[in-house]
């Protein structure tokens, strides 16, 4: 099923399977999905614009709950000057936080 209408790559499910991810260029995109309803998609929203992501399959992680991600990116972009380091993260998608 296409979800979108501008291209998109790397998707990503939220832990639920309620919602997919997926990367357009910089900004990472969301859309509900209801399996309930025949599998049918919402419409594309964006979540928030990122810096240079590494370009690989696992360019980030959701959390379970969707509220948090881990991302790849490129430090040596100014765009990324302050840079928040989350230690024991894993911990923390396991647990579903």
């Amino acid at each position: 099923m296409q979800v979108s209408s501008n291209g998109g790559t790397h998707p990503q499910w939220r832990g639920d399977g309620r919602e997919l991810y997926y990367r357009n260029g910089r900004n990472l995109m969301a859309v509900d999905f209801s399996p309930a309803a025949a599998g049918t998609a919402g419409t594309p929203k964006l979540l928030f614009k990122t810096g240079p992501i590494v370009n690989s399959w696992r360019s980030y992680i959701p959390s379970k709950d969707g509220k948090r991600f881990l991302m790849n990116l490129h430090l040596s972009d100014p765009d990324l000057a302050n840079a928040t380091v989350v230690i024991n993260w894993d911990h923390d998608v396991r647990a579903g936080k």
